[in-house]
C-alpha cells in the first residue's frame, strides 16, 4: 500500500507502509474488522505496529484505520480516526515494438 500526498489536505503524507494481516472477522452488521501489523516499525515502538482497519462487505474500497491497537474507535468505514479510500491505478501499458530483418 502506497499512500500518496493530497495536494488540499495538510495531514496527508507521502508513505510506503508494509502491512501484514494478522485477522479479520465479520460482525452481524457486515462490518469487517482486521487486525494488521506495521512490518516497518521496530519492535521497540510496538504501539505504532498494531491497528485495527474497518471496512464493510458491500464498501471494500472505503477503510477507517485505529491510531491504536485497537478497535473500539472504529463505527463505520468513513468515520474513524484515519480514512482511507483504496483507488485502483491501472497500469500503463507499454508496447513494444520489434523488428524482425528477414534472409
Amino acid at each position: 500500500m502506497t499512500y500518496g500526498y493530497c495536494r488540499d489536505l495538510v495531514s496527508s503524507i507521502d508513505a510506503q507502509p508494509l502491512y501484514q494481516c494478522l485477522g479479520y472477522w465479520i460482525n452481524e452488521k457486515g462490518d469487517v474488522f482486521t487486525g494488521i501489523a506495521n512490518e516497518r516499525v521496530g519492535s521497540e515502538r510496538w504501539y505504532d505496529k498494531f491497528r485495527c482497519m474497518l471496512t464493510r462487505q458491500d464498501q471494500p474500497q472505503w477503510f477507517a484505520k485505529s491510531l491504536f491497537a485497537e478497535c473500539s474507535s472504529l463505527s463505520s468505514p468513513t468515520d474513524g480516526p484515519e480514512k482511507v479510500i483504496i483507488t485502483p491505478v491501472i497500469p500503463e501499458e507499454v508496447s513494444s515494438t520489434f523488428f524482425f530483418k528477414l534472409f
